[in-house]
């Protein structure tokens, strides 16, 4: 039985080894061949139907701008040694010029710190973001030929995660947007204490009564505020049984309501933490053009439920007064604080 020869093994090889710099390297990319090249890397969409090299970006020159399939530009920077800071600035940059849907990064070797930051940039939005490696192959004598695959580039899950990231940050913006209009009228319309509270992108702000650990805060939701009264039994229950204090504060449920009006108050009890609340309907951190009107109901209602439950609080015997600067009462704030967030 003859035994058929073994085919020869590739071997890859610098890419080097076909062109010296990145100068003959474009105009192949530019080419029918590179074109191909790369189509078997990206996804159909951005397959080049047509690309021109060294073409103007600002003061800079992008080394190959291309248009797709899908009739969007893209942009690709080329080098042939290792990835650098320098060509990962000018990517970006291109990108941003030419308003590109996709910035292909072909480099000779890619460091692990430019693998992660186009996984950053694909979850950004700015473009579809693609890391090649470019090799050489040789089949014995063979000349060798380019080879180009692909390292990084956009999953659903990343573009997933960045739309995320963008919403959580938009929302991040509107509530400490929120906050600094309100904190000042709070503190000029219903407590001084409002004006050393510094505007965060929270969901809940507050400030301390003359109670340990039992506190006035104002909520903020998506579509809707609220204002409570709430005391916390602080960490391990060393301030007491919350619903106990708030069992007590219940006793004058009908002189509250008779103040607050025709507000529905929602009493909610643990022994941990218990509220006294007043859901507000007609807008929250995501109604910036309501604002106005939710501030006003917000104040008018927080002055309310100050005014009603104020006398109760004075006369308290299930909770201890709060010295200032006294030891309990700064872990209670600290505590508070940590419930705000």
């Amino acid at each position: 039985m003859t035994v058929p020869p073994l085919m020869p093994k590739a071997t890859k090889v610098p890419a080097a080894s076909i062109w010296k710099e990145v100068q003959q390297l474009n105009p192949w990319l530019a080419g029918d061949e590179g074109r191909d090249a790369l189509g078997e890397v990206l996804p159909p969409k951005w397959r080049l139907v047509s690309a021109e090299q060294q073409q103007v970006a600002g003061a800079l020159y992008v080394d190959v701008l291309g248009k797709a399939t899908s009739g969007e530009m893209v942009v690709i920077e080329a080098q042939l040694g290792q990835s650098n800071h320098d060509h990962l600035g000018k990517l970006v940059t291109y990108a941003a010029i030419y308003q590109a849907g996709a910035a292909v990064w072909i480099v000779g070797e890619a460091r692990p710190e430019h693998q992660q930051a186009i996984n950053a940039l694909n979850q950004g939005g700015l473009a579809e973001f693609f890391l090649i490696k470019l090799d050489a192959v040789r089949v014995a004598d063979s000349p060798p030929a380019p080879l180009l695959t692909l390292i990084a580039g956009p999953t659903a899950d990343l573009q997933t995660a960045g739309k995320v990231k963008a919403a959580l940050k938009s929302q991040d913006t509107r509530r400490l947007e929120f906050w600094e209009a309100l904190l000042p009228e709070a503190a000029i319309q219903v407590d001084p204490k409002f004006a050393a509270k510094k505007a965060r992108a929270t969901t809940r702000m507050g400030i301390p009564t003359d109670r340990v650990a039992v506190r006035y805060v104002v909520g903020l939701q998506q579509h809707t505020t609220s204002v409570e009264l709430v005391v916390l039994a602080g960490r391990k229950g060393k301030y007491g049984d919350a619903s106990v204090v708030m069992s007590e504060i219940k006793t004058s449920a009908a002189a509250i309501q008779q103040v607050v009006g025709k507000q529905s108050l929602d009493w909610i009890s643990s022994s941990s933490r218990a509220r006294l609340r007043i859901a507000l309907a007609g807008g929250g951190y995501d109604d910036p053009e309501s604002w106005p009107a939710v501030r006003s109901r917000v104040i008018a209602s927080l002055a309310r439920l100050i005014q009603a439950t104020g006398p109760v609080l004075k006369s308290l015997r299930s909770r201890a007064v709060a010295h200032p600067g006294s030891e309990a009462v700064a872990g209670a704030e600290e505590e508070e604080e940590e419930d705000e967030a």
